[in-house]
């Protein structure tokens, strides 16, 4: 699969890219195939843009390319800065799209103040989403001048309308670019409309001998007992991340035998987190809030003591159930999986699970009321939920 998607990106980089299309069901391995993509294609000179739908983001306009963007532009915790107007318009200059109407339609959806633009507020809701588009794409494929651009769209599955409106004008602007699009997706996916002509590559399930050495790998220098390997290969049915969560569990407590080994992924989390103690109910918390959690807004929603939040959060970190976004801390947490996510969220009792998405959603509206002005679908799921 790896030889397959640099073959497409030697491709783009001469001007002829072709998407990639990387389908296979959850925990198979396709967000571990970019990262291998992008260290390999890290030697070389490339623009390198990665985004990911949620599926709690479903109804929410351009969610993965407006994360993107901010990414871009700089925008961290502390919000739009004086000069952030200034930067995103140095950027999108820098890929071809100049002007100030340019700026003000991408500074509106990251709801960046101070951008005004006489034309744009003559636009019709149907004219300002179509020029959006147009500008969202073209940064994404960008010019002559830029390097080889990557653009990776993860679980397409979950995609909302708005974003696959950009990827089809993506599609109609991509001739001669040097881009590769990456997709990924369970198989599920409708993706016919995406990327008509997309290489689609399958990730299949592992052979037992390639999960035999996964499980070596997973267990380092410990030794597992032969009953418990064999147990963990049987239940696992093949599935890279399913294979590394029963390792770590049988890793995690030394009185565990292959009979304890659970027979679901959703049972061996559970077990994981209920041996973790607070850093359960931190693990619930961030799946509730749906999405990168910072440690400030931790702290409000659950009033733990810095110390005691951060421990819990490294609990987390190491027994790889929470990762750092962008990698590192000052990013804030996600889920290392979106299956971790959604098993966390549904340990959680429906009443504590209702009471705490109220509690998200009352702090929204206090610590970060820009929330409910542009994205009010974000508080319309806590509320209802």
């Amino acid at each position: 699969q790896i030889a397959a998607l640099l073959r497409l990106w030697s491709a783009a980089v001469s001007g002829h890219g072709q998407p990639a299309l990387l389908l296979g069901e959850p925990g198979i391995g396709k967000t571990r195939l970019v990262a291998e993509l992008r260290h390999v294609v890290g030697s070389q000179p490339n623009r390198w843009i990665e985004c990911a739908t949620s599926v709690f983001r479903q109804r929410s306009p351009y969610y993965p390319v407006i994360g993107a963007l901010r990414d871009a532009v700089g925008l961290g915790d502390a919000g739009p800065q004086p000069d952030s107007p200034g930067r995103l318009e140095r950027m999108l200059a820098g890929a071809g799209i100049p002007g100030l109407e340019a700026t003000a339609l991408a500074a509106d959806l990251l709801g960046l103040e101070g951008v005004d633009n006489d034309a744009t507020h003559l636009l019709s809701m149907e004219e300002r989403r179509q020029r959006q588009n147009h500008v969202l794409a073209q940064w994404i494929v960008g010019n002559d001048a830029m390097p080889p651009t990557v653009f990776v769209l993860e679980d397409i599955h979950w995609c909302d309308s708005s974003t696959l409106e950009v990827l089809a004008e993506v599609q109609r602007r991509k001739q001669g670019a040097r881009l590769l699009v990456v997709l990924t997706g369970r198989p599920e996916a409708s993706t016919s409309l995406l990327a008509a002509d997309a290489e689609t590559i399958a990730l299949p399930r592992l052979q037992e001998e390639e999960t035999v050495g996964l499980l070596s790998a997973a267990a380092g220098t410990t030794m597992l007992s032969v009953a418990t390997r064999k147990a963990i290969v049987r239940r696992s049915e093949g599935v890279p991340l399913f294979v590394e969560e029963f390792a770590r569990l049988s890793l995690q407590s030394t009185d565990i035998d292959f009979a304890q080994i659970p027979t679901t992924l959703a049972a061996s989390v559970v077990s994981r987190l209920a041996r973790l103690g607070e850093a359960q109910r931190v693990a619930q918390a961030c799946a509730v809030i749906g999405g990168p959690v910072r440690f400030d807004f931790l702290k409000h929603l659950l009033r733990l003591p810095d110390a005691d939040l951060r421990e819990a959060l490294g609990q987390l970190v190491r027994a790889r159930i929470l990762v750092f976004d962008n990698g590192q801390a000052s990013g804030g947490y996600r889920f290392d999986h979106a299956l971790l996510q959604e098993v966390a969220y549904g340990s959680l009792l429906a009443s504590r699970r209702r009471a705490m998405h109220r509690r998200v959603a009352n702090l929204l509206q206090q610590h970060l009321p820009r929330i409910s002005e542009l994205q009010p679908e974000i508080m319309a799921r806590h509320w209802t939920e």
